[in-house]
């Protein structure tokens, strides 16, 4: 479970990354990058929460089926 948040604490350095390079490149810029690098954390988000979900529903189905 600790593995899936190395993509989204990759995709937040990026982020940070963006801040720091705001100095340099245009506004416009980097607008464009955190918008996609935001869009693309919440989908892995959304991903894994979905994931964790079924994970869920089918283990406790299962032993519900178990028991029964």
């Amino acid at each position: 479970m600790e593995f899936a948040l190395i993509p989204i604490g990759a995709l937040f350095a990026l982020m940070a990354l963006c801040t720091i390079l705001g100095e340099i490149l245009p506004e416009t810029v980097i607008t464009i990058i955190d918008a996609i690098l935001m869009t693309i954390a919440h989908l892995v988000l959304i991903i894994g929460f979905l994931a964790f979900g079924v994970v869920c529903f089918f283990s406790t189905s299962l032993s519900m089926l178990y028991f029964f």
